[in-house]
């Protein structure tokens, strides 16, 4: 065929059908050559549609001098009679002829008696006559890039055509059709943007390069199993100007599942890259069907190339391709952080996922172990886990190593980066000291609260500090445990159910976002029941600073007392500083005492710099007392400068001016809780204070801007 083009990729194309005219002479009942008769097969070929397979596009329609194209032959009954096997025909342009023998024997094809025979033909000729082509007729390739230029493109566009005919019609009509597929990649220059005018280079990664073509069947497919790269392809020239050029790369692959082939170019020291989807093929399991084409526009622009969706197409309907977005590659770096060793950098698809390194060639300093990833050192940003997948950004990248201590100071703390290292906690008495600091937020499923229980009929509050590192723990679902503890501040046993995220708190928890749901199902007259966001008991030496609870807490069924918070269901003389509330409080439950607040249920200690912003707060009232308020249910301790929204309604034995407090002064939630300055301002030390107090850090703490509430920096 003549040499492929790009502009024949662009226009229409309309195939002709070139008549082939075999004449030679038989004669006698076998009609074996030499006879008068004529019953040479008039064969005609051209290139289109078959029955069964989608409209193709040729990559010329019209034969070219020289081309050859390969007829073999069966028939009904073969008794006696010849089948042609792999018989030359050649083109002088115009009509196609049969290829004499090396001593000039004739070639042509007769047909053998009255019975039809099947015809079968395939593009480009191989072998000799009378030998089928490759092995046993099926042909063999690797394809290269060199295969891909202009001159080249025919020698791997594979036709085939099959007919039925019959001495009584003796002319044959061959339709071939391509069984190749076909990427067309039109490349065009976007604003500032200037293409070489020699044409682009680009690669195309995640191919099969190895295939087969059976000429018997016409099935060509890739049998390789190893994708490879196709390297340096080329395009037209560039058309017109560089400044609106436009060029074209033309690649005929082999049928194949390509899911995920990337291609990629270098222009001006800039190297883009995208993933080619495509459709679903016409062949079972199939992307890269037979007989289509598949076409990309791809613009280059200053900022990336934008290429889309595959357009199917065959071959001799041409038509137009979709737009989709062609990204720089980026270069993701690992950072020590501390540690020894290296881990080598890569260059990354922006918008595509990739797997990270899992530690492997690193170090770890004395007593600390790898935990993941981390976009920033210190542990504040993005948490990535080891060997985990990261969606490359728009930019560079760099990762830092974080390390898990042992827990035994603050300074080396154990790591949180999995819904396991938190029921780990309460996994040994050692555990429940150990200062934790979590990395990532996480979501725990029917959850229970974390203790130690040793079986000796006493359990282990949490005794260790735990640093939420500004991210959220999502309660979905909360399960009641019943545990035994002795209060450390003298204040007697604590016999009861706790639903929480801790049970009985003896320790230190900041920067922690709580929120979810809690439900109370209360089973125990006779029992007392404590539910909070964050613990269900606190303890006098614990502090819980810079927290959020978004928990909505939910008592139902019957029990003896009823603590229940959005921070604590019982501080008992603890310190809860600088946090806020706005889930819902309600009680439906039948009990003896009702104890709801909006950041304890009760409290015997110092709750300050604190803001109930609860949707509601709201109980049945209890047969024996009921205490249910803004800040905290009923309170023997101390409430300095707390905050209340008006929109809060409490239902009980309250009032807007009692008994939370003097200072728990009513500010409305739209115009004064969404502002940086009214937070920051809010802290006012008594006089003669002696409390570890500070004011809201909106600097490395908390961060707000107008018309939201605060939120915490991840660190």
């Amino acid at each position: 065929m003549k040499p492929f083009t790009s502009i024949r990729h662009i226009a229409a194309i309309s195939v002709a059908a070139i008549s082939l005219l075999l004449t030679a002479g038989c004669s006698g009942e076998e009609n074996e050559p030499g006879g008068n008769t004529s019953n040479a097969a008039i064969i005609t070929a051209s290139v289109g549609k078959a029955d069964n397979v989608a409209s193709t596009r040729a990559s010329e329609t019209a034969w070219d001098a020289g081309d050859c194209i390969g007829i073999s032959t069966s028939s009904t009954s073969t008794k006696g009679k010849t089948n042609y096997i792999n018989i030359r025909y050649q083109t002088n342009g115009s009509v196609f002829s049969p290829v004499p023998g090396a001593a000039g024997e004739d070639n042509t094809i007769y047909f053998q008696g009255t019975s039809p025979m099947e015809f079968t033909a395939y593009y480009p000729c191989q072998g000799a006559n009378g030998t089928r082509p490759g092995n046993n007729g099926v042909i063999t390739r690797t394809l290269t890039a060199a295969d891909q230029s202009t001159a080249n493109l025919p020698d791997i566009d594979y036709l085939w055509a099959q007919k039925t005919a019959q001495s009584s019609n003796p002319k044959v009509d061959f339709l071939f059709s391509h069984r190749m597929s076909r990427l067309v990649l039109n490349f065009k220059a976007g604003a500032g943007v200037s293409l070489p005018p020699d044409g682009l280079a680009y690669t195309l990664t995640g191919l099969v390069q190895e295939g087969a073509f059976d000429t018997s069947t016409g099935e060509a497919k890739a049998t390789g199993s190893t994708p490879a790269d196709l390297t340096g392809l080329p395009t037209t020239p560039t058309t017109t100007t560089t400044a609106t050029g436009q060029a074209t790369g033309t690649t005929i692959l082999w049928p194949q599942a390509a899911n995920s082939v990337r291609l990629q170019l270098t222009l001006n020291g800039i190297t883009f890259g995208a993933v080619l989807t495509f459709p679903s093929g016409t062949a079972a399991g199939e992307a890269l069907a037979p007989s289509t084409s598949y076409t990309f526009n791809v613009t280059v622009e200053r900022t990336g190339l934008e290429i889309g969706n595959a357009d199917i197409d065959g071959w001799t309907d041409g038509g137009g391709g979709k737009d989709i977005t062609l990204h720089e590659y980026r270069t993701l770096t690992y950072n020590a952080n501390g540690g020894t060793g290296t881990v080598n950098s890569s260059q990354v698809l922006e918008s595509t996922t990739t797997t990270l390194n899992d530690g492997t060639g690193l170090t770890h300093p004395d007593g600390k172990i790898f935990a993941g990833w981390n976009t920033l050192p210190e542990g504040g940003g993005e948490f990535y886990d080891a060997g985990g997948t990261l969606t490359m950004p728009a930019g560079n990248l760099t990762l830092y190593a974080l390390w898990s201590g042992d827990g035994s100071t603050k300074e080396k703390p154990v790591l949180i980066t999995d819904v396991q290292g938190m029921k780990d906690i309460g996994a040994s008495l050692k555990n429940i000291k150990k200062h934790y600091r979590l990395c990532k937020d996480l979501v725990l499923d029917d959850w229970e609260a974390i203790y130690y229980d040793d079986g000796s009929g006493y359990t282990a509050p949490f005794n260790g500090t735990f640093d939420g590192g500004g991210h959220t723990l999502t309660l979905n679902g909360v399960k009641g445990i019943r545990a035994t503890f002795q209060s450390v501040g003298g204040g007697g046993v604590f016999n009861s159910y706790f639903f929480s995220l801790f049970a009985y708190i003896n320790g230190e928890v900041r920067r922690l976002r709580v929120d979810g749901q809690i439900t109370v199902d209360g089973t125990d007259e006779s029992t007392d029941y404590y539910a909070g966001g964050i613990c269900g008991c606190s303890s006098y030496n614990v502090t819980i600073t810079d927290c959020i609870s978004d928990v909505t807490v939910t008592a139902t069924g019957k029990m003896n007392y009823l603590y229940a918070g959005g921070i604590a269901g019982f501080n008992d003389t603890g310190n809860i500083f600088n946090c806020y509330a706005t889930g819902e409080i309600e009680s439906t439950a039948t009990a003896e005492y009702v104890n709801l607040g909006g950041i304890a249920g009760c409290s015997k200690g110092y709750i300050a710099n604190c803001a109930a912003l609860n949707s509601n707060i709201s109980g049945k009232d209890g047969q024996n007392n009921t205490h249910i308020h803004r800040i905290t249910g009923y309170s023997t301790g101390t409430i300095v400068n707390n905050y209340a929204s008006t929109a809060l309604t409490a239902f009980g034995d309250k009032g807007l001016d009692k008994p939370d407090g003097e200072d728990c002064d009513a500010k409305p939630a739209a115009s004064w809780w969404t502002g940086q300055g009214r937070w920051a301002d809010s802290y006012q030390r008594p006089s003669g204070s002696t409390y570890p107090l500070t004011p809201w850090d909106f600097t490395t703490i908390w961060e707000v801007t107008d018309g939201h509430l605060p939120v915490l920096h991840r660190k």
